[in-house]
């Protein structure tokens, strides 16, 4: 029952929940209707999981009419974010790690750039989430000492961590964070220098229980990662097809035909015959043995969008085989095939106007 702290006092709450304790304080309500008004708010915030918010109200951190204020003005999130902004960073970020991310290799990138920040800053690591405003990003930047692309991922990863905890990736306070972080510039993908004829060299100088590995790679345009995931069944063996359980992107997971030509190799290809690091020995074996370098097994990604375009395949399609998300990640294969376009052309306008050229004829 409401009861008020004196004649003319406002009423006083008196409540128990689990997981929070015993809130016993005034209300700040002057009226008994005004009084069951804010009451019925503690249970609502318990019903649907604000503990932060009543252990805020609890530890007098937050005034019950200040709660009340946000709800009606629907900015009850924004508050609850505010409470959250409080807690200690470390401990947050060691909960928040086992589930970061639905793939453990992107959790351990994000624990591993988290950690990496936490050792270049060591005594001014922020304390509180909300010191993470005052940290200056563009110094750390200068100072990383790292790959942009690595410093990229220190991005993403706080950024992702924010978003999270927030409950939105447009919080105000996410975006502060992030207005004073800057990108690293990183190099454009890197198309190898690889021609199908050396493709064919380096597969016949590998093992013949791997050869196939290496053509489905080469042909589907499939991440590794995503190679090493197929099973039996995903194969389409009506439409001579692949699923792919994406993971990257959400046009990750999608279906990749390879047509009836391919198919037997495909088909001895998954599952893997081994596990990556194992492929990877054998080819880079291989590749030594034919005098190649700088080919990787992800290069093979690279050389399955290249030789599409030069095919004359057109930049959408060649898109949309690769399950890229825009068109500027799949344009660095048609602007090489353009430098060559262009290349030839000069080729055709200088060398018929060469002297030496003119000189042979003449003779």
């Amino acid at each position: 029952m409401p009861h008020r702290v004196s004649p003319k006092g406002s009423f006083r709450l008196d409540r128990i929940f689990p997981g929070v304790g015993r809130i016993n304080l005034s209300s700040g309500a002057k009226t008994a209707a005004e009084y069951r008004k804010r009451d019925a708010l503690l249970s609502e915030l318990y019903e649907t999981g604000h503990l932060e918010l009543l252990r805020a109200i609890r530890a007098r951190r937050l005034t019950v009419a200040e709660v009340f204020a946000a709800q009606r003005t629907q900015r009850l999130s924004y508050l609850a974010a505010d409470v959250l902004l409080t807690r200690p960073l470390w401990p947050e970020l060691e909960a928040w790690f086992p589930r970061s991310a639905r793939t453990i290799a992107t959790r351990r990138r994000y624990e591993v750039s988290w950690r990496a920040l936490k050792r270049r800053l060591a005594e001014a690591f922020p304390v509180r989430v909300a010191d993470l405003v005052d940290v200056p990003w563009g110094e750390v930047a200068s100072a990383w000492g790292r790959s942009p692309a690595d410093w990229n991922h220190l991005r993403r990863a706080v950024s992702r961590f924010l978003s999270t905890l927030l409950g939105d990736k447009w919080h105000p306070f996410r975006r502060l964070v992030l207005k004073d972080f800057p990108r690293a510039r990183e190099s454009k993908g890197r198309v190898p220098d690889l021609s199908p004829t050396g493709f064919w060299k380096i597969v016949n100088a590998a093992p013949a229980h791997v050869r196939s590995a290496y053509v489905t790679l080469a042909v589907t345009g499939l991440r590794v990662g995503e190679y090493l995931r197929l099973k039996p069944e995903d194969l389409r063996a009506a439409t001579y097809g692949l699923h792919v359980p994406g993971t990257k992107t959400a046009g990750s997971d999608d279906v990749v035909v390879v047509g009836e030509e391919w198919w037997s190799w495909v088909k001895n290809a998954v599952p893997a015959p081994l596990g990556y690091a194992w492929l990877r020995k054998h080819w880079s074996r291989a590749c030594a043995a034919v005098h190649v370098t700088g080919v990787t097994l992800h290069s093979l990604r690279h050389c399955c969008g290249q030789w599409a375009v030069n095919a004359g395949v057109p930049e959408a399609q060649v898109q949309a085989a690769l399950r890229h998300e825009t068109p500027g990640t799949t344009r660095i294969y048609t602007l090489q095939k353009a430098r060559g376009q262009v290349a030839r052309a000069l080729a055709g306008v200088l060398l018929s106007r060469s002297p030496s050229r003119r000189g042979r004829r003449a003779r």
